[in-house]
């Protein structure tokens, strides 16, 4: 697991974005899981590119290489008496080039859903530029998520400059 992905899960922590419990195989700890994929796939956007690879899964773009970055990590650190990162002992600086107030800004009190949609939207604009047509594949790909919801989230996306559509 590399430094910038260990200051990046305190960051996430510290700014309240999640919490991580690493003794919690439930859905707390998949929560979790879930919100580290998307606040990594989201932080490239805003300079923090740890490199990894996605694909499609059930919520939205996931990184098996993250994922198990994360799973080593945890086997590491579930001493704690919390079950947490105990992040205030973790203090590791991250690249100059995230736009880490920018990020927070747009990411802090966004639901599951909202971050599942973003990121999905995002992923699947790499290969679809037609605006309705990037809202009916991810309509077709996502659980139960209505598409007056999908156009609102495309719509804050492409207000922020983070997908590229036709005119």
């Amino acid at each position: 697991m590399s430094d910038t992905l260990e200051g990046f899960m305190a960051y996430l922590e510290n700014n309240g974005l999640v919490e991580f419990d690493m003794r919690n195989e439930g859905e707390s700890g998949l929560n979790g899981r879930h919100r580290l994929q998307w606040y990594v796939f989201l932080a490239k956007s805003f300079g923090l590119d740890m490199h990894y690879e996605y694909d499609m899964y059930l919520y939205g773009p996931q990184s098996r290489a993250l994922m198990g970055d994360y799973v080593r990590y945890t086997e590491n650190h579930t001493g704690s008496s919390d079950g947490g990162m105990a992040t205030a002992q973790i203090v590791i600086r991250l690249p100059e080039s995230f736009r880490s107030g920018e990020f927070l800004d747009f990411v802090k009190g966004r639901d599951d859903d909202w971050l599942e949609m973003a990121t999905t939207l995002m992923d699947r604009n790499e290969d679809i530029k037609k605006r309705d047509n990037l809202i009916r594949n991810v309509e077709w790909t996502t659980h139960e998520i209505p598409m007056e919801y999908i156009e609102g989230v495309l719509d804050e996306l492409q207000a922020a400059h983070m997908v590229d559509l036709e005119q």
